[in-house]
């Protein structure tokens, strides 16, 4: 990966863990609190959705290069597939009050958890051996 590269997977890898950060707390402060609460799928819930994805499918074929080539500690190709598949359930499932809490809120710490270790990955990565 050359140093475009890396900076790219950086600057999607924070993209990525704000809008994760930004579905939680849509999820906890608005759509758990209020079970009246009634999403507008067009005003709301695709726009978000449309954003991760669009994000989440350049983020992807970035991190799968990054993880085979450098091989970093705690993230695997699997989970990358994964972590694109998981977040795409959180934004569509945020703004949804009979969404189950204790399933999302550990699909959200594992999304944060594989994109903070990639993070912090790559940061140190920029310091040092880009190819």
């Amino acid at each position: 990966m050359n140093r475009e590269d890396l900076e790219q997977l950086k600057k999607l890898t924070s993209q990525l863990r704000k809008q994760n950060n930004e579905a939680y707390h849509h999820y906890i402060h608005t759509v758990r609190g209020d079970e009246s609460y009634e999403p507008d799928f067009y005003g709301q819930v695709k726009p978000f959705a449309d954003s991760v994805k669009e994000k989440s499918d350049e983020w992807k074929p970035l991190a799968l290069r990054y993880v085979k080539q450098y091989e970093p500690d705690y993230v695997y190709p699997l989970q990358v597939e994964n972590t694109v598949e998981n977040l795409e359930i959180i934004s569509v499932q945020s703004f949804f009050p009979k969404t189950g809490k204790k399933r999302f809120v550990e699909m959200i710490k594992s999304i944060d958890f594989i994109l903070e270790q990639l993070e912090e990955q790559v940061r140190v990565t920029r310091k040092g051996k880009a190819h």
